[in-house]
């Protein structure tokens, strides 16, 4: 998918980028389903370029995830896990010693192929990423609002 075409992402941290596409089953009357977002995941760097898409996340996943990292800045220590019912993404951030953090990323495209890579970065990077993940969440529940 040509992401060139959607604009910019609705989050974007390190190597990693997410665009938000739609809630395919917001009108269901199971909350389970109805929580289910379609993304665009895009992880690129000068090795590799990883991109995947479907109904990989939901909302309550985002939620929690805000929730670990708000926790992870105030108190520079912990761990945040962005993860989903579906293997395809894991996102893994957790504290190192002197405000440094570690973003591991699994991520695995057809239950056969899966690979890892860690990216590392300092505590000032996280408050752009919670204020981009309270924004989604804004947006997302509007349209709960509304349906």
């Amino acid at each position: 998918m040509k992401t060139e075409m959607l604009g910019n992402p609705n989050i974007s941290f390190l190597s990693m980028k997410i665009w938000l596409l739609s809630r395919p089953y917001i009108d269901s009357s199971n909350s389970f389903d109805s929580d289910w977002i379609n993304i665009l995941f895009e992880f690129k760097n000068s090795f590799v370029t990883y991109q995947d898409d479907g109904a990989l996340l939901t909302l309550p996943c985002i939620k929690r995830f805000l929730k670990q990292l708000i926790q992870l800045y105030n108190q520079l220590c912990g761990r945040a896990e962005l993860s989903s019912y579906e293997p395809n993404i894991k996102i893994i951030i957790d504290s190192k010693s002197g405000g440094r953090m570690e973003c591991s990323y699994i991520l695995e495209k057809d239950y056969k192929t899966r690979f890892s890579i860690e990216e590392e970065f300092d505590q000032t990077y996280l408050p752009k990423l919670i204020n981009e993940l309270e924004e989604a969440i804004a947006t997302l529940e509007k349209e709960d609002s509304v349906k």
